[in-house]
């Protein structure tokens, strides 16, 4: 597959980890809502990955997906 296109020192922590807990449960209910429309968006691996991950003192920070709802200032607007 060749070398990786960049290297990095960092311990990178799991996605799922670096969630504040708002946000993981914002993500574990719009996956479980969307579980119940049979319309899943995540493997079951994924969203098993999910409800287990344990935080980190690493977080994102601002919004952590695309869904534009997700950020209090853009729903205000929009």
């Amino acid at each position: 597959m060749g070398e990786p296109f960049f290297e990095s020192s960092e311990e990178l922590v799991k996605y799922w980890r670096c969630l504040s807990g708002m946000d993981r449960k914002w993500s574990i209910a719009e996956e479980s809502n969307a579980r119940a429309l049979n319309m899943p968006m995540l493997t079951d691996e994924s969203y098993d990955a999910l409800k287990k991950a344990l935080p980190s003192t690493t977080q994102i920070m601002g919004t952590h997906c695309y869904d534009i709802l997700a950020n209090p200032i853009y729903q205000q607007m929009f």
